[in-house]
């Protein structure tokens, strides 16, 4: 349902706007008159920012310099955010425990939340230092931002 409302709000701000949308087919131009892959690689690093800051602090320092990624910003973004999640789990395999309710699997949830909450707690005094610190968790969205680490074409 918000596809139809997110589109037409789409075509309204183009149709509006000094710059003209890109025909279906047409690759989109930037504004310095380039067109192609710099764009779509512009759109990617966008909507994954958030998850750029669980790679390695030399992919980020890549993406720094191509893309002006803020790594200490989404650093204590996402650290704060994975510590919620990895306390939740923690807590709730706890109180599985507690109640006498706990087995295999929450013992497994408890050791990983718990690793999640100290891997965090890690990242935050690493970003507090003005360092950026990747996560374990970067393999996960490795593949995502593989074509905007790799060398640019010419």
């Amino acid at each position: 349902m918000g596809s139809l409302p997110g589109f037409l709000l789409w075509r309204l701000a183009t149709a509006l706007s000094k710059t003209r949308a890109p025909a279906p087919g047409e690759k989109p131009v930037d504004a310095d008159g380039s067109s192609g892959v710099r764009h779509s690689h512009r759109d990617r690093f966008l909507v994954g920012e958030p998850l750029w800051s669980l790679l390695p602090a030399a992919d980020q320092d890549l993406l720094r310099s191509r893309f002006g990624f803020e790594a200490l910003r989404w650093g204590r973004v996402t650290a704060a955010t994975l510590f919620v999640v990895g306390a939740a789990n923690a807590l709730a395999s706890a109180a599985a425990f507690a109640a006498g309710l706990g087995g295999v699997v929450d013992g497994l949830w408890l050791a990983a939340g718990l690793a999640l909450c100290g891997e965090q707690v890690f990242r935050w005094g690493e970003n507090r230092l003005e360092r950026p610190r990747g996560s374990a968790l970067g393999w996960i969205v490795r593949p995502l931002a593989r074509p905007l680490l790799s060398p640019r074409p010419n």
